[in-house]
């Protein structure tokens, strides 16, 4: 659910839509605005929201606040971060905690990936911290990435037989 904050719209409290001229940017929250609706800074399972992990929760919101930028006359989207995670992949803790939700999971998020692929305004992943795992794939699923600085890591892990 979003919520209005001068401009801002603040989704399930993992983040932030907020329009610069016909920019819109969507921002994965870390600071004050970074809490669940109880006021936490850590999803009841455990994780902390400033890690920006790929749960049903994150989901949710970027898909909302996708669907609000293609009801505005945007010409493009920016998705980044606050602090050093960009994504720190999925949600591993969320798993372990649902574990006979895992390939739900799994499967929701390769349907966010592939409507960011396709979708139809230009998409720029602005890369303010490390991008691990599946949040490596997320990254890949932009037009466009810019990574801020290069003391980041980008990976997608390999195990090898």
């Amino acid at each position: 659910m979003a919520e209005d904050s001068s401009e801002n719209k603040i989704f399930n409290g993992v983040l932030s839509l907020k329009p610069y001229g016909n920019i819109a940017v969507i921002t994965l929250l870390f600071g004050e605005e970074g809490k669940t609706e109880e006021g936490s800074k850590t999803f009841p399972w455990g994780t902390a929201i400033k890690e920006h992990r790929i749960n049903p929760t994150a989901i949710e919101a970027l898909h909302q606040a996708l669907d609000c930028v293609l009801e505005s006359d945007f010409r493009a989207v920016v998705v980044t971060g606050e602090g050093r995670f960009f994504c720190n992949g999925l949600d591993l803790q969320w798993i372990d905690a649902n574990p006979s939700r895992g390939e739900e999971l799994q499967l929701m998020t390769e349907k966010l990936l592939a409507r960011l692929l396709v979708f139809p305004l230009p998409t720029i992943a602005g890369v303010n911290g490390h991008m691990c795992a599946a949040g490596a794939m997320l990254g890949l699923a932009f037009d466009y990435r810019i990574m801020i600085d290069n003391k980041n890591w980008f990976f997608i892990p390999v195990w090898a037989c």
